[in-house]
């Protein structure tokens, strides 16, 4: 069964906004919530490591297959 990342387009969206508040000497990001990971990814272009936080599993596998390490839980119930 496709995920709602899948179906919807969840969270693939470029945030150029969210880009734009990282400084350009970060070496480490936590993104709670990364979705599909399309943000992170120009992170990690840049050579950051990002760990992200997903629920969605669907989501969570593309953000992987796009470099980022990414925890499957939800974060107001896992810590």
């Amino acid at each position: 069964m496709p995920s709602p990342v899948e179906e919807t387009g969840y969270y693939s969206w470029l945030r150029h906004d969210v880009l734009a508040h990282v400084p350009q000497d970060v070496r480490n990001v936590l993104s709670v919530g990364c979705g599909a990971g399309t943000t992170e990814e120009e992170l990690v272009k840049r050579g950051v490591k990002v760990t992200g936080i997903e629920i969605d599993p669907g989501a969570a596998r593309i953000a992987r297959e796009r470099g980022i390490d990414v925890i499957v839980g939800d974060v107001q119930k896992t810590w």
